[in-house]
């Protein structure tokens, strides 16, 4: 039986970045989620939309070139795309209840028991 050098880990990410197509604007939850866009197959782009105000999120920094103020949900640091826009918290989940997201990948401490995610009112 030949045995896999990848993780199940990274089979779940791989797996989960086959759920993109071309075009969509997805949302990234904390955790693997944030790593599923380094697995896309060439050729598919996509917007992502960061929950604490970025449309149009780009890839980690260089070393050496982090901007403390530009993070992902996970308080990482990360850069603009080109054409990027910045907006409050506020406006980024009213796109969300909107349904101007088409995909949101939400990371395993953002989902209830029962699969349903928690909602605070």
């Amino acid at each position: 039986m030949a045995v896999s050098n990848t993780t199940s880990r990274e089979r779940i990410i791989k797996r989960a970045a086959q759920e993109f197509t071309d075009g969509m604007v997805v949302n990234l939850g904390i955790g693997m989620p944030l790593i599923t866009p380094a697995f896309l197959e060439p050729g598919i782009e996509v917007v992502l939309q960061s929950e604490n105000g970025i449309l149009g999120m780009g890839g980690y920094p260089e070393p050496g070139k982090e901007d403390p103020d530009l993070i992902n949900p996970g308080k990482e640091t990360v850069t603009l795309a080109p054409g990027a826009s910045l907006f409050g918290s506020h406006e980024s989940f009213g796109m969300i209840r909107a349904g101007r997201v088409d995909l949101t990948m939400l990371g395993a401490l953002q989902v209830g028991m029962y699969g349903g995610t928690y909602t605070q009112i």
